[in-house]
């Protein structure tokens, strides 16, 4: 398995800061099934509070041409893995499933070291 590049939590601050919407996303991993990321997004003014998150989408129909109850089955189970783990489950509109934790900005990085593991245990 190939490590994860490094996440630094300032540089993704600054991106935030920088940005329209003051929020910065940065993709760790991605395949067909899934996306692995980390980001940073601050509170709304006059106090921008800073908060540090992992996101996980899972993408319920890779192939929408047919419906593959075996893929469909394992997602499932990935999804109450991170719901156990605090990650809130939030259905979107292209049916995919963004899971995403509020994290300490100090422990971004083992985090996200976290959540690709786990994710690839059912997305090889």
């Amino acid at each position: 398995m190939k490590p994860n590049s490094p996440v630094n939590a300032n540089d993704l601050l600054t991106q935030a800061e920088a940005s329209e919407h003051k929020e910065a996303y940065r993709i760790i991993s991605k395949t067909g099934n899934y996306r692995v990321g980390a980001g940073a997004r601050l509170s709304i003014p006059p106090i921008q509070t800073p908060s540090f998150f992992i996101e996980i989408i899972i993408n319920l129909c890779p192939a929408c041409n047919k419906v593959n109850l075996m893929f469909l089955e394992k997602a499932v189970v990935c999804l109450k893995e991170l719901q156990k783990n605090s990650y809130s489950l939030t259905w979107q509109d292209d049916n995919c499933i963004l899971c995403e934790k509020i994290v300490p900005e100090q422990s971004i990085q083992s985090q996200c070291n976290q959540a690709t593991i786990l994710i690839k245990q059912f997305f090889p």
